[in-house]
């Protein structure tokens, strides 16, 4: 009996761990898409932790790239200070930060911050901080199938 469940149990450990995180989804789609075309004539150098943020420093901005209800939502929710998760990032930032000479690129910082949930779906804020310039604050919508629905951007000065 106590095998069935030591087998039960890593069978429900290997299926959550094979599941990949809706941060991670939006990190995915964030590089692969909004990256590549926002900045695809400039070069850049992205610095990034590797997980998500635990606190939610820096994590408000003005949200009007958002409708009226998710504004509301998420100014009256806001991004919860949560544990970090890892978020796998290694090939995408080094595609990215080997394409230049290092005195010919914009360098930034990245910060996701854990997902917020918002009528069945979930926003996940990515922010891209350029030193003593902007910050760019990137909302990526996914939905409860774990498909990327949209995205915004709105700025503000650091």
């Amino acid at each position: 009996m106590k095998n069935y469940i030591y087998i039960a149990f890593l069978l429900c450990v290997g299926i959550i761990n094979t599941q990949e995180s809706v941060e991670q989804i939006a990190f995915d789609y964030f590089f692969k898409n909004v990256v590549k075309n926002e900045f695809a004539t400039q070069r850049l150098k992205i610095k990034f932790s590797g997980k998500t943020e635990p606190s939610t420093t820096g994590a408000f901005s003005m949200v009007q790239c958002l409708d009226e209800n998710e504004s509301i939502n998420l100014i009256d929710n806001g991004f919860k200070e949560s544990t970090a998760i890892n978020i796998n990032a290694k090939d995408l930032i080094n595609q990215l930060n080997t394409y230049c000479r290092k005195d010919k690129r914009r360098k930034f910082v990245l910060r996701v911050y854990r997902s917020l949930d918002i009528d069945n779906n979930k926003i996940i804020l990515l922010k891209l901080n350029e030193k003593n310039k902007m910050a760019y604050h990137y909302y990526v919508k996914v939905d409860k199938n774990l498909d990327v629905i949209s995205w915004c951007k709105t700025t503000s000065i650091n």
